[in-house]
C-alpha cells in the first residue's frame, strides 16, 4: 500500500500509512523504508527525512543499498546536498544506480561542474553511465552553459554508450 501511494502521487498517504504501521509496532523491512523515503522525497521535507533516516539507522538497514540510495535522493531532492554527499561517500559498493542520484540532486539544483566532476569519476573507476545517467548530465551542461561539456557528451552517448540519444527521454 506504501509503495503504491508513493508511486501514484499520493505520498502524503503513503506517510500516514507508514506512521500507522510505526505506532502499531511493525517492523518495517527495507522494501517498506524505500517506499516511505520516495514519499518523503516528493515531499521534501528535510526535517521528516532526518527522522526517517535516523529509524533506518536505529533499524541497521542504513547501509542496504537500496535504503542508501533512496536516503541520497531523499536528500537530493530536499536540497541537503551536503548530507546526500556524505551518504554517497560511505556506500561499500557504488553502482550506476547509487551515482544517478547523486548526479541529479547536483543537476536539479545547478551544480553542473560538479555534475561534471561526479560524472568524469564515476566513468575512472569503470562506472558505465545509462540513459538516466545522460539525461541529468546534459541538463546540467544546458543550465550551467557548459556547452563544449555538453556536446562531448552527446557524441558519446552512441559513440562510447551505444545508447540512442532521441530514446533518452523515453526511457
Amino acid at each position: 500500500m506504501i509503495l503504491g501511494c508513493s508511486q501514484n502521487g499520493c505520498s502524503e498517504d503513503a506517510v500516514r500509512l507508514f506512521t500507522r504501521m510505526y505506532k502499531e509496532n511493525v517492523r518495517p523491512d527495507s522494501f517498506t523504508l524505500v517506499s516511505v523515503i520516495q514519499a518523503l522525497a516528493d515531499i521534501s521535507d528535510p526535517l521528516q527525512a532526518r527522522c526517517i533516516h535516523g529509524y533506518s539507522i536505529k533499524l541497521h538497514l542504513d547501509h542496504d543499498g537500496y535504503v542508501l540510495t533512496a536516503l541520497i535522493y531523499m536528500y537530493a531532492k530536499c536540497s541537503c546536498a551536503t548530507i546526500a554527499r556524505t551518504l554517497f561517500s560511505s556506500a561499500r559498493e557504488r553502482h550506476v544506480f547509487t551515482w544517478n542520484p547523486m548526479i541529479h540532486g547536483y543537476s536539479s539544483h545547478g551544480f553542473g561542474k560538479v555534475v561534471v566532476e561526479l560524472f568524469e569519476e564515476m566513468k575512472s573507476i569503470g562506472i558505465a553511465p545509462n540513459e538516466t545517467t545522460f539525461l541529468s548530465v546534459l541538463s546540467a551542461c544546458s543550465h550551467a552553459g557548459l556547452v563544449d561539456e555538453g556536446w562531448k557528451y552527446f557524441t558519446s552517448v552512441k559513440e562510447d554508450y551505444g545508447l540512442e540519444p532521441g530514446k533518452l527521454d523515453e526511457e
